[in-house]
């Protein structure tokens, strides 16, 4: 919607500019604001797999370093739900210790980042459980297959290398 005016010279030109009111700016802003979540979403999924899938390599070769001791395990009675609980549970215990590292690790680096700007940082304890219970899940999907793995491995085939 250009609108019309009157040069000095009496011709009626259109305007090369638009007004905006207030409504529209703020439309604006929110679609920018909306554009930017969902930007630092997507990173933020990004980031938690490709942690996620650190976290499974490590826990692979966890379980393929301590295969004799899951097929001892297995030889002596343990049951193949006994040794998958005993992978998942490790691997819950290094969820929480990873995302409560994770939250004082970021609590520190607010303080010094409020110290060096005069910002006021708060982290409220919605967000620490956001983090903490991202961590914890991403621990445990990626500890399925590996337990999985571990539960399932012959006895005979784990001890033959012992």
């Amino acid at each position: 919607d250009l609108l019309v005016a009157t040069d000095n010279h009496g011709k009626r030109d259109k305007m090369d500019f638009s007004i905006l009111d207030a409504s529209q700016g703020m439309t604006a802003a929110i679609r920018n604001q909306q554009v930017g979540a969902n930007f630092f979403s997507a990173v933020a999924v990004l980031t938690m797999g490709m942690a996620t899938a650190g976290i499974f390599a490590v826990n692979y070769l966890n379980v393929k370093e301590r295969d004799s001791e899951f097929g001892l395990r297995k030889a002596t009675g343990a049951t193949r739900w006994s040794i998958a609980w005993l992978v998942l549970g490790e691997m819950l215990l290094l969820g929480l210790a990873g995302g409560t590292l994770g939250v004082v690790l970021g609590q520190v680096l607010m303080t010094i980042l409020g110290i060096f700007t005069k910002w006021i940082l708060i982290a409220d304890a919605i967000m620490v459980l956001q983090g903490l219970a991202a961590a914890v899940l991403a621990s445990m999907i990626a500890a399925l297959a590996p337990a999985w793995l571990a539960a399932n491995r012959s006895p005979l085939a784990s001890l033959k290398r012992f």
